[in-house]
């Protein structure tokens, strides 16, 4: 809300909507016509109890609510763990690099031998990286995923 829209909200006794993050709820602000309230020069609405930062005052419940479902959401991403028993039997790990890069560690099936290989993942598979398919290869290949996932460039 604007200040001159509370303002306005305030003299028609209306009410308005206040987000609570820390309690993650919203709450009616009823307004009565012997409020004593100020603002502050860094957009805050103090009225006798409470203090108010306008961002987070609105109209109607459903604006309220809105902010309240949509703001500040996260993704927490995790490296899939994957031991070399399981590799040979999924024969792929999808993840994404730290820059959001889909990538895919894989069993690669040429026709000499089979190869662990690392690459992206987005709908076309272009190869950075091969290793002999052997046990101790897997883990320096998955460090390499591991590297990578945290923030590593990439080749």
């Amino acid at each position: 809300m604007t200040k001159t829209e509370l303002e306005n909200a305030i003299k028609n006794g209306e009410s308005v909507w206040v987000v609570d993050e820390e309690e993650n709820k919203i709450e009616e602000l009823h307004f009565y016509k012997n409020n004593i309230y100020e603002f502050d020069k860094n957009d805050l609405f103090i009225n006798k109890f409470w203090i108010y930062e306008f961002r987070k005052l609105f109209k109607t419940k459903a604006e309220a609510e809105h902010y309240l479902n949509h703001t500040n959401i996260t993704r927490t991403e995790q490296l899939p763990f994957l031991t070399w028993e399981e590799f040979l039997d999924k024969k792929e790990l999808f993840f994404t690099n730290k820059s959001g890069y889909p990538m895919c560690l894989c069993v690669v099936d040429t026709r000499l031998s089979k190869k662990i290989g690392l690459g992206g993942a987005n709908g076309y598979f272009d190869l950075q990286q091969t290793w002999d398919l052997t046990e101790a290869n897997f883990y320096k290949a998955y460090d390499e995923c591991v590297r990578l996932f945290k923030g590593g460039e990439q080749l």
